[in-house]
């Protein structure tokens, strides 16, 4: 379920809601919650997670394009997103083409191909 909170100044992004959403100690979502560490421990969980939201919106989505400007059957790039993210590779005609994607840690993928060609890599 997802609606408009007031929840650190961002009320017009959709932030789910936790299926228990209130609670008589501290006045969890009911009330705005001005300080999160001071909400009781029993919304712990709840509170990561609508920070993780907040952080994703703030943040925006992050993405990645890159260039193999000289043909390559393997690509390595390095795209610093700190997430594994999905992959989508044109050759330099703009035909969208597939390859093997390796993601070697969060921030660094390889991607082989069949033949060497160059293109780009859309990284989200």
């Amino acid at each position: 379920m997802a609606e408009y909170l007031d929840v650190c100044g961002y009320n017009d992004s959709p932030i789910s809601v936790p299926e228990q959403s209130s609670c008589d100690s501290c006045g969890w979502i009911e009330e705005r919650v001005e300080n999160l560490e001071e909400c009781c421990s029993k919304h712990t969980d709840d509170i990561a997670s609508l920070q993780n939201q907040i952080d994703h919106i703030q943040d925006g989505d992050k993405h990645f394009a890159f260039s193999q400007s000289s043909p390559a059957s393997i690509w390595y790039i390095e795209h610093n997103l700190n997430k594994f993210p999905s992959v989508t590779i044109v050759d330099s005609a703009g035909n969208q083409v597939e390859g093997d994607v390796a993601y070697i840690d969060i921030n660094n993928v390889m991607i082989m191909f069949y033949a060497a060609f160059s293109g780009k890599a859309y990284l989200n």
